[in-house]
């Protein structure tokens, strides 16, 4: 409780008009802690976490005089106003001001690089006074602003402060050392957001592409508070990138819905059709005819019926995605996975479960993304992608069985639908595939890369052939 009581009193930052002891700051201030000690394993000062986020979300920040600031936090008062003048800020402002998702996930990406830049600088200098400047920064951003109060003294009986160190010398050289040390954390920072600026960008495509290019809705959900740290590492997968790269030219996924429809004798009409008498679609005009006519287009079945259909109940979205050694070949993997995300894209717009289940020789694991999931559900499913690497054989028919007693246990209603991926043009035993397919309702979507299997072709409900694996292949395959 006294710890408690000492981290989350002593918030006092560098902006004018920011209530520091306000609830809503000090949460934030304490999320954006455990992110980044998640991340790096240390503990960064909290007021320098909540003004970093501040520096990214306020749509005009003032900051204090750099007098008003206790002198054991001048180094981090000049990394925070270097900020605030960084056209990469100024950019990227468009999508942090007043955005918390956004400003709290750049906040977070910035710090994790500019440790990281800090610490690089520091082990490749052979600077003494360099390398004493980082260290003094390090040292500031990992103790809490109640530490640094209490240490201030200590420091100025120690190690000299590089503002005491200007006051001894020469105006001249006293110029020199804060030219460098501007020109220092300038370069710094700079590295560190433009770092930060490409993580947070393949952020914002991964809530895009899951979002369907839309503003709300399982996209948004993703950058919550407590999946920050998750969605920077998948932001920093390069697996995840490429799959990315291949989407990002991709619009309006989300809206690849086609509505399937079945003959059903009390349905909506949907056109008409010739065949034999039917008091429930019969054509009324038909029945106006004269009688030799009307007889005779019966005995020949050739009367006008409505064609009536109702749309079908959808069952879950089931990938089988193979992953045997020639599919590293030509990016074939990455292409693939592409679809598969694509897919589940598709799914959450149309409210549907989806599966995916990678198999070379054998079946792997099952994957499960209910319609009804949470962010988590969702990043977890895209690490496991990510995860997966091509090697070994390929047996279509066990992973299409496999399939089909997934879908057979879990009680899916609806029809539901198979989409197997693959390079494969090995033998399947085509009667006994048939045979599962009916038994659980059922179809079976095939999406070939780059090669042809005419068994497959044969059972598949439609066939597709990817000669490019390209972004239009892509489109293809998502629109069946």
């Amino acid at each position: 409780m006294m710890r408690r009581r000492r981290l989350n009193s002593a918030l006092e930052g560098f902006f004018e008009g920011v209530d520091y002891k306000d609830i809503i700051t000090r949460y934030r201030a304490n999320v954006l802690h455990e992110s980044v000690k998640r991340i790096l394993n240390v503990s960064v000062d909290k007021t320098f976490l909540v003004d970093t986020f501040h520096s990214f979300y306020l749509p005009v920040p003032f900051l204090k005089k750099e007098d008003e600031i206790p002198e054991p936090k001048r180094l981090l008062y000049k990394i925070i106003n270097e900020t605030l003048n960084s056209p990469i800020v100024h950019e990227n402002r468009k999508f942090t001001i007043l955005n918390t998702n956004y400003g709290m996930l750049y906040t977070v990406a910035y710090i994790k690089s500019l440790v990281e830049s800090l610490r690089k600088r520091y082990e490749s200098t052979t600077d003494s006074k360099e390398k004493e400047t980082l260290s003094q920064i390090l040292d500031q951003m990992s103790t809490s602003s109640l530490e640094n109060q209490q240490d201030a003294n200590q420091k100025k009986e120690g190690t000299c402060s590089i503002e005491q160190q200007k006051g001894r010398n020469g105006s001249q050289q006293n110029q020199q050392q804060e030219e460098q040390l501007e020109k220092l954390i300038e370069e710094i920072n700079k590295d560190a957001l433009i770092k930060a600026e490409e993580k947070v960008k393949t952020a914002m495509q991964l809530e895009n592409m899951m979002n369907g290019g839309q503003s709300a809705g399982m996209g948004s959900s993703l950058l919550h508070d407590e999946n920050i740290d998750n969605v920077l590492e998948l932001a920093e997968n390069t697996e995840i990138k490429k799959i990315l790269e291949l989407l990002s030219g991709l619009t309006g996924l989300g809206t690849f819905t086609k509505k399937r429809y079945t003959e059903f004798q009390r349905g909506e009409v949907h056109g008409y059709k010739i065949g034999s008498f039917d008091d429930e679609r019969i054509v009324p005009s038909e029945l106006a005819l004269p009688d030799d006519l009307f007889y005779a287009k019966l005995a020949e079945s050739e009367l006008l019926l409505q064609e009536r259909k109702i749309r079908e109940a959808k069952g879950a979205i089931y990938v089988l995605l193979d992953k045997s050694g020639s599919m590293e070949e030509n990016e074939k993997k990455i292409w693939a996975k592409a679809v598969a995300l694509a897919l589940y894209n598709r799914a959450r717009k149309e409210k549907r479960d989806y599966y995916i289940r990678f198999f070379d020789g054998t079946p792997y694991q099952l994957y499960k993304v209910s319609k009804k999931s949470k962010a988590n559900d969702v990043m977890n499913m895209l690490r496991y992608i990510a995860s997966i690497r091509a090697s070994g054989g390929t047996n279509i028919s066990r992973a299409i069985i496999t399939a089909c007693e997934d879908i057979k246990d879990g009680h899916v209603k609806g029809t539901s639908e198979i989409i197997l991926i693959t390079d494969g043009e090995d033998e399947i035993d085509s009667y006994k595939i048939k045979r599962v397919l009916k038994e659980v309702n059922a179809k079976l979507f095939t999406v070939m890369i780059k090669g042809n299997n005419e068994n497959l072709s044969r059972i598949s409900e439609e066939y597709f052939i990817a000669k490019k694996v390209d972004q239009g292949d892509l489109l293809s395959v998502i629109k069946y």
